[in-house]
């Protein structure tokens, strides 16, 4: 019975790194590629919808490996059925109270208090997205060692890269380092939170299917404008992913993405994982098959929408 659990436990640790190396490799691709070369919209989308996806899920899964290896609680922010029915009203104040506040108060300040909020976030998100890396690398060099309080080297590095990274942002508006802080954020999110049950699953897709026609495609004749796009283009700051169209660099020849279309998915598919990892018990059992292609399926239904309506 011993041997067995250990036969699983490398197994779950084989496939853990494999699928997180790949999925380092394909984001870190679809983020620089744009630069030099002409991508397609959509396909820029889908991969980087479903490597944030996979790369979540698998950190999630890896996370919980290690709090079972070492007996820990645990440390997800478990979303109940209750948080699951509340979700979509507070999103949708939260969306309303900014489509008002663009509106009504001062762009520039407005802007600069957001900015700075969210840039901070992101560059907090992007510093524990690259820290498990760096720590893996420079333990493979054998320079990672501790400094001092608890401050390794990698963290001293990972500071660094982010800052960098979140001045960059504030100082040019670059998509580039919007998006590398934006999937950081989309990554720790399906990370840190997790789904209670198949039910509260349930409830927050169907109440947030509602919420997005509602303030995409609804909100005009009602409030004057399509709030849900408007606080999206008005928001300078890495709630979304913005994929270039072409090099010329003008604000049409952008595609947005919000964070909220791949963390929510990717919390239910997150959810599936652990579930089949739970109840994996034959050692020769092949990879467990996590529905990832629901995410490239939804992503290319969605493109027809996009340029019909949007």
């Amino acid at each position: 019975m011993l041997n067995q659990r250990g036969i699983q436990t490398h197994f779950s640790w084989m496939m853990i790194n494999k699928m997180l190396l790949l999925s380092y490799s394909a984001l870190v691709g679809v983020l620089l590629l744009p630069v030099v070369l002409k991508v397609p919209v959509f396909l820029q989308m889908i991969i980087s919808a479903t490597s944030c996806v996979v790369l979540g899920s698998y950190r999630a899964a890896k996370k919980e490996q290690e709090r079972k290896r070492k007996g820990g609680s645990r440390d997800a922010q478990v979303i109940t059925e209750r948080d699951a029915y509340k979700f979509p009203v507070i999103a949708s104040l939260s969306l309303l109270g900014l489509f008002f506040a663009f509106k009504f108060l001062p762009e520039y300040w407005l802007n600069l208090f957001l900015t700075v909020y969210v840039v901070v976030l992101g560059a907090s998100a992007f510093f524990t997205f690259v820290l498990p890396l760096v720590e893996d690398f420079l333990s493979y060099l054998s320079l990672n060692r501790e400094l001092y309080f608890n401050v390794t080297l990698a963290h001293i590095i990972c500071f660094m890269i982010a800052s960098l990274v979140g001045y960059w942002n504030v100082s040019s508006k670059s998509w580039l380092s919007n998006n590398m802080m934006g999937t950081s954020l989309s990554v720790l999110g399906i990370e840190m939170l997790a789904l209670g049950d198949f039910l509260s699953s349930c409830i927050l897709l169907f109440g947030l299917f509602f919420y997005d026609i509602f303030w995409v495609f609804a909100s005009k004749p009602v409030f004057g404008a399509n709030v849900m796009v408007t606080v999206a283009k008005n928001f300078n700051g890495p709630i979304k992913l913005i994929f270039p169209k072409s090099f010329s660099g003008s604000s049409e020849e952008y595609s947005m993405l919000g964070l909220g279309d791949i963390v929510i998915p990717g919390l239910f598919v997150a959810m599936i994982l652990r579930f089949d990892w739970r109840n994996l018990r034959n050692q020769n059992e092949e990879e467990t098959k996590t529905p990832y292609f629901t995410t490239v399926l939804s992503k290319s239904l969605t493109q027809p929408s996009r340029h019909s309506y949007i």
